[in-house]
């Protein structure tokens, strides 16, 4: 017999640590589908990258995202995975905040992997507090629900970048 879908919702966030990481990677993920769009805008149209270099700025950024993923679980299971996920929420917003002084690809290029470190290493430790909160039957249920949030975070947060690219982008009159 199938569980109605309201039931099952309110199953999953009557835990309160699912909740909790719920609301925070749902906060994180809308930012940074939020980030991904208006950091583009910016190194594209304020600081004048070109097109290459935007992209370059964004792939060495997932590569050192991926580096500080591998460290952050090794991290997670020294420190206090919680601290660390303060630590790196931090990071991210004052490395999100120095793009407002990016004017070159130099600096592009490290506000972009200090954001990447932090976002790598958080994935990692939400990880590790879910594989140390929660029982082996409820992971997978667990997991999922937060891969879901985070899609959903993004396709939010880029809606809402493409709503300040509509507006910020001139109409041409025929």
């Amino acid at each position: 017999m199938r569980v109605p879908v309201g039931a099952r919702l309110r199953g999953t966030f009557a835990d309160p640590v699912l909740r909790s990481l719920t609301i925070a990677t749902l906060i994180s993920t809308v930012g940074r589908g939020v980030a991904l769009t208006l950091v583009v805008l910016y190194l594209s149209l304020i600081a004048r990258l070109p097109a290459e270099q935007v992209a370059l700025v964004f792939a060495v950024g997932s590569g050192v995202g991926v580096a500080a993923s591998y460290f952050g679980g090794h991290l997670a299971d020294t420190i206090s995975a919680r601290a660390l996920l303060v630590g790196g929420v931090v990071l991210a917003g004052l490395a999100l905040a120095s793009y407002a002084f990016v004017t070159e690809f130099w600096a592009a290029i490290v506000a972009e992997a200090l954001i990447s470190i932090a976002l790598g290493t958080n994935g990692s430790v939400r990880s590790a507090i879910i594989a140390r909160a929660f029982d082996p039957e409820s992971r997978v249920t667990n997991r999922a629900v937060l891969r879901t949030v985070t899609n959903i975070g993004i396709s939010v947060g880029t809606g809402v970048g493409a709503i300040a690219l509509a507006l910020g982008t001139p109409r041409r009159i025929a």
